[in-house]
């Protein structure tokens, strides 16, 4: 925006000393306005070309940061023949929580600390859990894509903090037992 004025503004000038062909120490005062911006077109310029280099070499980053996280999952995938079906369970698990915070329009665990019979519940928000309870505190969902219940209350299914493997719901558990799924 800067040299656009600036080039403008010279253009102005431009057609005056080409108009009014100005003489001594006006002409002077015309050119010297012009040299001045001028040089205050090019610095800016100077900077878009400096912010462009900078944006350019951000992405650039970014870009070899990703070849590199790329080559790490091909690798492990090749590693772990089961880390395709670990990682859909995980993709299938976030669209899950996702689709559960829509309903409940927020974030699970927003009312991290509140016992939920504390809270007033809407009537149209969505339960979950064995309780048949609203989203409240934290939660974790079973691994099983099938699972009827899906999202889980720590205290009532016995955590204390999110599991590091998969975790299947105390149904789910069974089901899977009795050969019901894999």
């Amino acid at each position: 925006q800067k040299s656009h004025n600036s080039m403008g503004e010279l253009e102005n000038l431009h057609q005056q000393v080409v108009n009014s062909k100005p003489k001594g120490e006006a002409i002077k005062e015309v050119l010297e306005k012009m040299r001045r911006l001028q040089e205050e077109a090019v610095h800016a310029g100077e900077e878009k070309v400096s912010l462009a280099m900078q944006a350019y070499d951000e992405v650039d980053n970014r870009i070899r940061q990703l070849d590199t996280d790329l080559k790490r999952f091909e690798d492990e995938l090749k590693q772990d023949p089961n880390f395709k079906d670990k990682l859909e369970n995980a993709e299938k698990k976030q669209d899950r929580k996702r689709k559960r915070d829509q309903k409940s329009g927020g974030a699970a665990g927003s009312g991290a600390g509140a016992d939920s019979a504390d809270m007033a519940v809407d009537p149209h928000e969505p339960v979950y859990c064995i309780c048949r309870q609203v989203s409240f505190g934290e939660m974790v969902a079973c691994d099983n894509p099938d699972c009827t219940i899906e999202w889980f209350h720590f205290q009532c299914v016995g955590l204390t903090e999110t599991p590091n493997k998969t975790w299947y719901c105390p149904d789910c558990r069974s089901k899977r037992r009795s050969g019901m799924f894999r």
